[in-house]
């Protein structure tokens, strides 16, 4: 129930009235005076805020715990009474206001206003705001090649963390292209950000090359490089297009950096397998002398273990003869070289040149076979060319067995052999016989008597060879031998032959004789 108002109360508001007539908590003081009575002000009541602190951009809510229906709140600015938000309607529950946007720290009050008069909350909030750090970073907008690194480092904050997998204050290595962004935060939790544009070129593909990577020691190698514009190889040593020469056994690694037009740079290896080089292999002689028509011997070469033993049929080395043997395998027919090396894997020795010479034989004819009658001698007519020395043999039955027509004589038939010696030591060979002269009888009488029962030639020693033949008289052959042994009793066909003369034919090499014999029983 309302008070009624006195004068006394007219006085004491008129004199309040005039001394905060110039403040500024006149108006949140006053609560509604009427001529007829005084009306009830709102209410204070709890003013919390939503955090105490927050950076630039920040939002926070203001919130009142109660409100009164009939009354309308506004949130404003302490500083300068600015309405910030509002009014809000009071609906005898909570209220929140949102203070938008802050960039400054603000101090916050609440007008209330119902029931014919405005009354300020005795709550002030203030909210604190930091500024936002300036982030940046030591790069620009840059182009490097693909693969090379950069060093990332931002500024402006306390701790960052960048995009990519970058880690603040370090080398990385740019594996794309891109934005790489960085977030940098103050003590206050405050964030900021800087990027840097990193554009990356592909450089060339650089490609070190050698034109034998496996090779023998004492050979040479041709180096060569490409994708490139320009090159640094290490060891330096080798330059682009240069033959070097690997005196050493072993692997060596031959490193190329190559620059393209845009400045970025490759690297390209090349290993290069020196292998050892076998020794020369060991030979009883170089050169071997041979007669034609001998048995063929075997050149043997030895190893000392560093290579297999190679035999050639000539100085390329292409016409292979014998592989991993050690013993020329090749017929000895002409004069020819061969060639001989030690070789393991790929790499050979040095090649031995083996001379093997074929001689030709001496050309001997020691003439045909010679008869002699018993107790004389007889001229032998030897020929010899390419000869050094000729020899008679038997020597006794010569008077000088070391010339080629010697006077010779035999007590019976006898072979001889005239040989010649050439200057290379080839031996050439022929025989003659030397036989007695034969007597060949004329006349059989088969009739068994034991007197030429059959036909005598003697000596039958100097018949070896000769072919003997009977004709009748009108010329047809009735008997013939080469082995004649005195054994012909006068028949044919197995029958006795009649009386009368027939003819015989004897040729011996170096003789012959012909003549008539009878047959008479």
């Amino acid at each position: 129930m309302k008070r009624k108002v006195t004068f006394q109360d007219l006085i004491m508001s008129h004199r309040l009235i005039r001394k905060l007539r110039n403040t500024a908590l006149m108006g949140s003081m006053i609560c509604g005076l009427a001529l007829h009575g005084f009306s009830q002000c709102p209410m204070d009541q709890v003013v919390s805020i939503q955090g105490t602190e927050a950076c630039e951009q920040g939002i926070t809510n203001i919130n009142l715990s109660k409100s009164e229906v009939g009354v309308s709140y506004v949130l404003r600015n302490d500083a300068d009474n600015s309405v910030l938000a509002g009014p809000l309607n009071g609906n005898g529950g909570g209220l929140s206001f949102s203070t938008g946007i802050l960039n400054a720290t603000t101090t916050f009050n609440i007008l209330a206003s119902g029931f014919g008069c405005d009354q300020e909350l005795s709550t002030l909030v203030t909210y604190t705001v930091h500024p936002v750090p300036v982030v940046s970073t030591n790069l620009v907008d840059t182009t490097i090649c693909l693969g090379d690194s950069l060093f990332f480092q931002a500024s402006g904050a306390d701790s960052y963390f960048w995009n990519n997998g970058v880690t603040d204050g370090s080398m990385f290595k740019i594996a794309a292209g891109g934005k790489y962004r960085v977030i940098g935060t103050d003590v206050n939790g405050c964030v900021s950000a800087d990027s840097v544009n990193i554009s990356v070129v592909v450089p060339s593909f650089v490609k070190a090359s050698a034109d034998k990577t496996t090779i023998c020691q004492g050979e040479e190698v041709l180096f060569d490089a490409s994708g490139a514009t320009s090159y640094q190889w290490n060891p330096s040593t080798v330059t682009n297009g240069a033959s070097i020469m690997f005196d050493s056994v072993g692997n060596f690694e031959y490193e190329v950096t190559g620059t393209d037009d845009n400045g970025c740079q490759g690297t390209s290896q090349v290993v290069i397998h020196v292998n050892s080089t076998p020794s020369t292999p060991g030979l009883p002689a170089t050169e071997f002398n041979y007669c034609k028509g001998d048995e063929f011997e075997n050149i043997t070469a030895t190893s000392d273990g560093t290579g297999h033993v190679h035999w050639y049929g000539n100085a390329d080395r292409t016409d292979l003869l014998s592989l991993n043997g050690t013993c020329l395998p090749e017929d000895v027919n002409i004069t020819e070289d061969y060639y001989v090396v030690l070789v393991e894997g790929a790499c050979a020795g040095e090649q031995v040149r083996v001379v093997v010479n074929v001689n030709d034989l001496p050309e001997v004819e020691a003439g045909t076979d010679k008869f002699y009658d018993a107790g004389s001698s007889v001229q032998l007519n030897g020929l010899a060319d390419n000869v050094d020395s000729v020899f008679w043999s038997p020597a006794e039955v010569v008077d000088n067995p070391n010339i080629n027509n010697p006077m010779a004589s035999a007590l019976e038939t006898t072979e001889l052999i005239f040989t010649g010696k050439s200057a290379d030591g080839c031996y050439s060979s022929d025989t003659l016989i030397l036989k007695q002269n034969i007597t060949i009888s004329n006349f059989l009488s088969p009739n068994n008597d034991g007197n030429n029962d059959t036909w005598q030639i003697h000596p039958l020693s100097s018949l070896q060879g000769c072919k003997v033949q009977v004709f009748d008289g009108l010329g047809a052959e009735i008997y013939s031998t080469s082995d004649y042994q005195n054994e012909w009793g006068g028949e044919f066909n197995g029958a006795p032959l009649p009386d009368g003369a027939y003819y015989y034919v004897v040729e011996c090499e170096g003789f012959e004789s012909a003549g008539t014999i009878t047959i008479l029983r």
